[in-house]
């Protein structure tokens, strides 16, 4: 994975740990849309990786062969 993705990963798992953290009902609230946002965005960068990833492995077999 690249590291874009990885940050994203990481301020997913902060947000993660300031909802658990949170007393507040209202902050709660506004912060689970924000990770559910920050979620999606971890997926959408590591499906696009993964496609990247395999798309780079067909090229050097089709190359080498």
């Amino acid at each position: 994975m690249t590291n874009g993705t990885w940050e994203k990963i990481e301020k997913r798992r902060e947000l993660k740990q300031t909802i658990n953290s949170c007393s507040d009902q209202q902050q709660k609230t506004d912060l689970r849309a924000q990770y559910w946002e920050a979620n999606r965005e971890v997926k959408k960068n590591a499906r696009h990786d993964k496609r990247e990833f395999v798309h780079n492995l067909t090229e050097e077999a089709e190359t080498a062969a």
